[in-house]
């Protein structure tokens, strides 16, 4: 099990930007959800007079806006600073790797 943990921590740490991208996209599929559930609150007020605090839809979908650029302006930053460029030179030996990503 130990070595089972050490291999995922080096995996891990090799392709922390993958993992980064991934917990943004989950990220954004659980803001989303909770967007159009009151986004769905708002209408149903509106439509069928649920009662839904109107106050509450649109604080909510604030939040989660201002929520969605925070995470994309520390991605931008995070990718900036630590991404890989387009194109890198690798030397191997004497030969040279174009490597274009």
């Amino acid at each position: 099990m130990k070595s089972r943990f050490i291999r995922f921590g080096e995996w891990a740490q090799a392709n922390w930007l993958a993992l980064i991208a991934i917990l943004a996209v989950v990220l954004f599929i659980l803001l989303v959800v909770i967007v159009l559930s009151w986004l769905y609150g708002f209408w149903s007020n509106g439509l069928y007079g649920t009662r839904f605090e109107i106050n509450s839809c649109w604080q909510g979908v604030s939040a989660v806006g201002a929520g969605i650029v925070t995470v994309v302006g520390l991605a931008k930053a995070a990718w900036t600073k630590y991404g890989h460029p387009v194109s890198t030179i690798h030397r191997k030996g004497k030969n040279q790797m174009l490597l274009i990503l």
